[in-house]
C-alpha cells in the first residue's frame, strides 16, 4: 500500500465520489480546503492508502470501463484533479498528513479548520 492524496475543485468532488463508488471505493466527504483556510471550501481532498492497482487507475495509467461513464468522462475527471503518490522531499518520503499538507500547500491551499 502506498500513500495517495487526491485534491479536486469542490464542484468536481461529487463526480470524484460517484466514480469512486462505481469502482467500489469510497471517497467520503473530503477535507475542505481554500486559499486562506477560511470557508467556503474551493477544493476538497483526501488521503488514503492505495494498492498499486488503484494508483494505476487514479493516475490514468490504466483505462477502465466504468458503467455509466465514457472514456472521455474519465479523462476529463482525471484532468481536473490532482493525484499524488508518496512524494519525496529531499531524502524523506511523505506519508499521511505530511503528504496531504504538502500537496495542498503546493496548490496554494490550506485546510479549513472546524471549531469544536
Amino acid at each position: 500500500m502506498m500513500s495517495l492524496v487526491v485534491i479536486a475543485p469542490a464542484a468536481v468532488w461529487p463526480s470524484v465520489k460517484a466514480m469512486n463508488s462505481a469502482l467500489g471505493y469510497a471517497a467520503g466527504d473530503g477535507v475542505e480546503l481554500s486559499s486562506d483556510g477560511s470557508a467556503p471550501a474551493t477544493h476538497l481532498g483526501l488521503h488514503t492508502w492505495a494498492t498499486d492497482a488503484f494508483i494505476a487507475i487514479a493516475t490514468g495509467q490504466v483505462t477502465l470501463t466504468i458503467e455509466g461513464y465514457t472514456a472521455q468522462d474519465i479523462a476529463n475527471l482525471l484532468a481536473a484533479i490532482t493525484v499524488s503518490v508518496e512524494p519525496s522531499v529531499g531524502e524523506q518520503i511523505l506519508k499521511r498528513k505530511a503528504h496531504f499538507d504538502y500537496v495542498a500547500s503546493s496548490l496554494g491551499l490550506q485546510t479549513i479548520e472546524v471549531a469544536l
